[in-house]
Order: structure tokens, then sequence, then C-alpha cells
């Protein structure tokens, strides 16, 4: 009989005996390569050879059944009407892609027959546009007003989704929880329960959660007062990493070298919130990035694999990312993927996860706030036309990679230090010579890899040599305002005054 189906083609790619322990798999489930996914098949057929062994029945598809069978103990109620929590205003680190996505859930949700209700205070977003929800609030995503201004009294939905509007959506969702209003209007939270956000949103219940499993976090301690957050950093030592949780964007976070940074950032991050945790800095390690999204029968898929060109220290937010990852070895990828899949699991999430790495780049072993409004993409098929479309899209004045965007000659502190001109500046002192690639990568800790393909763009730059348009034909020697670029120039007819 067929034990595995290809559902992309529907070709067959395993078969297994009816009655006695045989079967086989046209993939390979082995360790040294790819993923570990089916790895317990190797246990299946060490346990039927000895089932035969010991002269007992043994049926192999029951027991590859039974090691992938999921029992969930989440049940979905049959749903009437749902309410869906906007993210409200844009903000630094909560912009239009939640927009899309609480559009892309009210579809979904009036594709399968439900009334849906939207509470979103920003008239200037598709979700609110008519059509998309039957019933629209423009009020503010905050406790008082979902429930006294007559949305859930009034509305009565029987089930509510809380993660299509970001942090604003999440902070709300928990405080409707902490009051006991979904149990007592009888609202079902569908997708991620309640109590995982808030696992994952709590610092310290977040490491006890992820350490339970055997997977690595930096060493750090939580702390609610100034001289608990001082204590922690003493005993990590500096540099650390100051962070607040339920914080939108990095907000209250940074990099602490001394006691007095710490004091400084550790006042404004308790001004948002009342838990910081003090982690023990990695500065310089690789950052690698994992979307994952899980179904309530516990299907899991690694939907985009993501590496961020600038090393880890910098909002995820502000960093150069590129997808799929570039530097990573096959067990590296296999690896950190193998362990998004079983965080994901363990923590609980139902939908989509983004979960984040850092990569010591000497080893195998396992800024912070976010500053920028908006962001921009290009799709390319190699790195370097990537690279120059979404640069030529940071603003009117930059031509991608380009050595005349920064106006004076970099120095090593352009480079050390991560800004928004810092990228500029490497392409100006790459294209005169005065960084190379391996001054470059001591300066930056950016990956060399990335830095061969940045200097691959500065010498095309060497190569397309500017030349006049000749009026006469070469008649005689010319000067005209015309030029154009060529390839097959050996250098420039004019000279340029670069502005200082």
């Amino acid at each position: 009989r067929a034990l595995f189906t290809n559902e992309n083609d529907v070709t067959n790619e395993g078969i297994a005996h009816r009655q006695k322990p045989w079967f086989s798999v046209q993939f390979h489930p082995e360790h040294t390569a790819g993923p570990t996914d089916c790895e317990f098949l190797f246990d299946v057929f060490v346990d039927a050879v000895n089932s035969v062994k010991q002269e007992k029945a043994c049926y192999v598809t029951d027991k590859i059944t039974a090691s992938i069978c999921y029992g969930s103990g989440y049940i979905v109620k049959h749903q009437r009407k749902v309410l869906v929590l906007g993210s409200g205003g844009l903000t630094i680190g909560q912009a239009g892609e939640f927009d899309y996505s609480g559009a892309q859930a009210l579809k979904a949700l009036k594709e399968e027959g439900l009334k849906t209700v939207l509470i979103n205070p920003n008239v200037a977003t598709v979700q609110t546009s008519k059509g998309f929800a039957d019933f629209t609030y423009f009020l503010p995503i905050t406790k008082e007003y979902v429930i006294d201004v007559s949305v859930i009294k009034k509305e009565r939905p029987t089930g509510i989704l809380c993660t299509f509007g970001g942090q604003t959506a999440l902070n709300c969702a928990i405080d409707l929880y902490k009051d006991g209003i979904f149990e007592q209007y009888n609202v079902q939270v569908l997708g991620t329960p309640i109590q995982t956000i808030m696992n994952t949103e709590d610092r310290e219940k977040f490491i006890e959660e992820v350490t339970s499993i055997g997977e690595e976090v930096a060493p750090s301690r939580a702390a609610t007062t100034l001289q608990g957050a001082i204590d922690a950093a003493e005993l990590l030592g500096y540099p650390v990493l100051v962070r607040a949780a339920y914080a939108l964007g990095g907000l209250g976070s940074g990099f602490a070298d001394n006691r007095a940074e710490l004091v400084t950032i550790a006042q404004q991050a308790l001004a948002h919130s009342d838990q910081v945790l003090i982690d023990k800095s990695l500065k310089g390690w690789k950052e690698m990035e994992y979307e994952v999204v899980r179904d309530a029968y516990d299907n899991c898929v690694t939907v985009c694999n993501m590496e961020n060109v600038d090393p880890l220290g910098i909002h995820t937010g502000e960093s150069v990312v590129v997808a799929p990852s570039q530097t990573l070895s096959d067990k590296e990828y296999n690896m950190l993927r193998t362990c998004a899949i079983k965080v994901i699991r363990h923590l609980g999430i139902i939908g989509e996860c983004n979960i984040q790495y850092a990569l010591d780049p000497f080893s195998h072993t396992i800024g912070s706030s976010m500053k920028s409004v908006g962001e921009v993409m290009g799709i390319g098929r190699s790195f370097e036309e990537a690279f120059q479309k979404a640069l030529r899209m940071v603003s009117d004045h930059a031509d991608g990679f380009s050595p005349y965007t920064f106006p004076r000659m970099p120095t090593d502190e352009d480079l050390e230090k991560p800004t928004d001109k810092r990228m500029f500046a490497l392409a100006r002192g790459m294209y005169h010579g005065d960084f190379d690639v391996e001054k470059a990568y001591n300066l930056t800790h950016i990956d060399r890899w990335f830095l061969y393909r940045m200097q691959n763009i500065v010498e095309i730059y060497h190569k397309l040599e500017k030349e006049t348009i000749d009026t006469v034909a070469g008649e005689w020697p010319a000067q005209t305002n015309y030029l154009y670029v060529t390839y097959n120039g050996v250098e420039n007819d004019v000279a340029f005054d670069m502005v200082s």
C-alpha cells in the first residue's frame, strides 16, 4: 500500500507491506543533510525489527501514523461572528503590514461565510474601506472602548482575532483576558492562546519556556526595578542589552557598556514597561530569522528564511535583510529550522510566528531600538540586483550603492557605528580604495560574502566610464556638454569635482 504521497504532483513517495514489517521511502531522512523531520522512521524501523525478533505482530503503517499523530487540546467552536482587532495609527515598528494582514483576515472570514466586526481608529487604511468588514468601529483599540462602547456588549461576537493588529492589539487582548472579559461574554480567542502570547511577551517566562526544551538563549536576568537591573548587569558583565517587555519596535531598549549607560537606558525602559530584561551582549553575531506557520492540527511550514546583512545589534526593522539566507551551510540552515519548529510547537502558537536567532560566526553554537518609519524591498535574481533596487527606493537622492552619495571621505568611525548612512560611506570608501573587504569586515562585522558582492558593484562603477559625445565625428577635438555611459571606455573624458 502507499505510505507517503507527494501533494504537489500526487506521486508515490513510499510503500509499505500490509502485514510484514517492510517499508521504503523515496526521500532521504538521514541526519547529515536536509530536514530532520522524518528521522522518526529509523525508530519505527528498529521497533519493527525488535517486534519480529520477539514474534509480535507489527504493522508499520500503524506505527508511523502513531508517530505523526497530533492530539490537540485546541477545539475550534462553531463561529457566527468574529471580532478583528486592528493596529490603529501607523507607528514605528507597526506600519502598513498589519493593515494588509488584517485585510486578508477579513477576506478569509468572509469566504467562510462569517459575519465580521472590525475595530480600528485609522480611517486611512484598506481594511476600513467599504466592503471588507460587515461592521466597522472607528474607536481606539483599548480595553475600555472594546468592552464598554458597545462593541463586545452590542455585537456579541463568538470569536476574536487579536494577532493581526500588531503589539497594540496584543496588549489590548491581554488586558481583556486578565479581566475575564472573554469568559464573561463567551468569546473564543481564535489562533494563538492568550497565555502563549503572555509567555512570549514576558521575557522571563519566554526564557523558561525555551530552555525547558533544551534550546539556548543568551544569558539574561529579568528586573522590575532600577537597582535590580544594575545588579543583573554587574552579575552578567558589561556590555549588556536592555530590553523592555510588551514594547513596540524595541522601544526603551539599547546596549550599555557601563553602569552610567545602563541607568539611562533602564530608566527609559521602565517608563514604558514594568519589566526589563538584561541580556549578555552578543554584538557581532549573525542575525537570522525564520517565518513559521502552524495550524491547529500541528502542521508546520517554514515559509521563509532570512539573513540580516548587518550583524546583531541593529533592530531588524532597520537592518538590511536578505531572503533566502546566503551564508548558512546546509547543516546550520536545518539546525535553525528544526529549532524553529520545535519552539513554535512547544509554545502552542497557532498562526504565523517570526523567530530570530543569534548565530556565532566562529562557532556552531546557537541596536535594538527601531527608529525607521518605513521600509523598502528589492527583488532580483542576484544579491547585487536586489540590493541596488532597494537602496534606490530609500529616498529620491539615493542612486543605489553609489560612491557619490556620501558627502565626504569616510572614516573608520563611519563604518564602526551603524547609521542610516553607513552603506553609502562603505560604497565611497571601497570606490576610492580606502576600505578593502578585510578592513570593512573588521569594522562592520558584516559577513565577507556580502562585502564581496558590494565590492562587485563598486568595480562596475570603475568600468562604466563617462564619455563625451563627439559632435564633429572626430574631425578635431571637441568639448560638449553631452555625456554618455559606455562599457568600452578606458578613462573619463571629463573630471568631476566632488563636493565636500
